[in-house]
């Protein structure tokens, strides 16, 4: 869509074609409960970035893309598309992951952080999956709204519920950044640390609850529990009685930040104790009104630092409540940590309000630090002929806290890959944080050789975040003899 305050872009970008996509590692991967693919090189071999519209706009790294960083909040680059600094013109922006298995996923969730700017409701930014190599699409989520502050840090946190895939191998996830209009010209897409959670942990023991005081604002103001303060008003903390109108999620209170025609800035903070585990903050937010300045927006802060922020025009917060959840597990160190509410005002033009109500925090305690890490042996009958898995299964002593990342490789015993009697691999693995168990696949090769049963090993190394207890993993192959030649007579 044409905006006369915006002017094209172009002069350098036009040769730019995804030939110059394909930097990153070789090998990328996308697999349940792995490592979260970063882009800080561009677009990973393995993955592939499409031109669908052949108008020249394509994900490209960071560097190349125009924008001037990262601001999903991820570390080093992220996958980039900006139609601003590409200019006029429709485009069609597609980003492939490789091959998915969710053969063996429970509850697939695919989570990716992210910074997205709609113009005026022009253009989109799509999810999509493809069972059949690209062939057609479903679109399990469209987002046609802003993601995170408009060129700053961080985004947001998004999840793609894929349990209608689960079972299901040789999927293809797609991000599409698309506005098919003759006169596009709109702001960008960028996404970092893309990863599938496919089994979701429970946690051991019932988790510590009740950790925020007041989370509901029922105690009203002045707050025995909160440090107030408002650009406007005397408090940030509503009633029906107070304020007017009902605004509660629940019962009678909730916080009501921004909300006047004025510059400045609303918050409710408080200390909040975090004992030692795998912790989350939630909340429930509402929009109800906006300025339409673009700015104002709503912050949420431990100890200082961002962990969530919504602009004034993110708009699924506009019908009524969400509920937001955050990872604070970085913080869930046992100490006092400071946890605040903030909203700022331009206060240009009109106001935005920022309803808040129910928050909440939970920490799961049943986690060891520095979990010891162990790996299984496995027999199985190597077959006659084609290829099947010996399936190690590497597991950690507890849930951990931290994400916990051992490395792996095979090695010869008896079994010889040179005779081809498996395919070497290595690797690394990631547990992230409650995950408690991990596998490696190793290819084995079946033969119609009578020859007496062999062995390989899978070893262990490189342990960050957790200590190798069992380092070593027998892989045993029987020999399936042939059958004699029938005597039919």
């Amino acid at each position: 869509m044409t905006d006369s305050s915006k002017t094209p872009q172009r002069p350098w970008f036009s040769w730019i074609v995804a030939s110059v996509l394909l930097a990153g590692p070789l090998g990328a991967q996308l697999v349940c409960d792995g490592a979260p693919e970063g882009f800080a090189q561009g677009v990973p071999a393995g993955w592939s970035a499409v031109d669908a519209s052949g108008g020249g706009l394509a994900w490209t790294a960071l560097a190349v893309c125009g924008e001037g960083a990262n601001y999903t909040g991820g570390a080093g680059g992220a996958a980039c598309a900006s139609s601003d600094r590409f200019g006029l013109g429709p485009f069609d922006a597609e980003l492939r992951s490789p091959l998915v298995d969710l053969s063996a996923a429970a509850e697939p969730v695919l989570r990716f952080t992210v910074n997205y700017q709609n113009f005026a409701a022009a253009d989109r930014l799509d999810i999509d999956v493809s069972t059949d190599l690209g062939a057609s699409w479903t679109t399990a989520l469209s987002l046609a709204e802003d993601y995170g502050v408009f060129r700053a840090t961080p985004g947001e946190t998004v999840e793609v519920d894929l349990a209608a895939f689960a079972g299901q191998s040789a999927l293809t996830l797609r991000f599409r950044y698309v506005d098919p209009e003759a006169d596009a010209f709109d702001w960008y897409a960028q996404i970092d640390d893309v990863a599938l959670s496919c089994n979701v942990p429970a946690c051991a023991t019932p988790p510590v609850s009740g950790l925020v005081a007041d989370g509901g604002f029922e105690g009203g103001t002045p707050s025995a529990a909160w440090s107030e303060g408002s650009a406007a008003f005397d408090s940030p903390i509503c009633t029906g009685a107070r304020c007017g109108f009902a605004g509660a999620r629940g019962g009678e209170a909730w916080a009501f930040l921004g909300g006047a025609p004025a510059a400045g800035t609303d918050f409710l903070e408080q200390d909040v104790t975090l004992p030692f585990g795998i912790a989350t903050l939630s909340f429930y937010l509402w929009i109800p009104a906006v300025s339409g300045d673009g700015v104002d927006a709503l912050r949420v802060l431990v100890d200082g630092q961002q962990v969530f922020a919504a602009g004034e025009d993110s708009a699924r917060f506009r019908p009524g409540y969400r509920r937001v959840d955050v990872d604070v597990s970085d913080f869930a160190d046992g100490g006092v940590h400071r946890l605040r509410f903030e909203s700022t005002s331009a206060g240009a033009s009109g106001h935005t309000s920022f309803f808040v109500d129910d928050a909440t925090a939970e920490v799961c305690t049943a986690v060891v630090a520095n979990p010891g890490i162990s790996i299984d042996d496995v027999a199985l009958d190597e077959g006659n002929a084609g290829r099947r898995d010996a399936v190690f299964t590497v597991s950690l002593s507890g849930a951990s806290r931290d994400p916990v990342t051992v490395d792996f490789a095979t090695a010869d015993s008896s079994a010889r890959v040179s005779d081809h009697d498996y395919v070497a691999v290595s690797g690394t693995l990631t547990f992230p944080r409650g995950v408690v168990t991990r596998t490696i696949a190793v290819p084995v090769v079946g033969d119609v050789v009578d020859e007496p049963s062999e062995a390989f090993v899978v070893n262990l190394s490189n342990a960050v975040g957790g200590v190798i207890v069992d380092g070593q993993g027998f892989g045993t192959l029987f020999n399936e003899l042939l059958e004699p030649p029938c005597d039919c007579q």
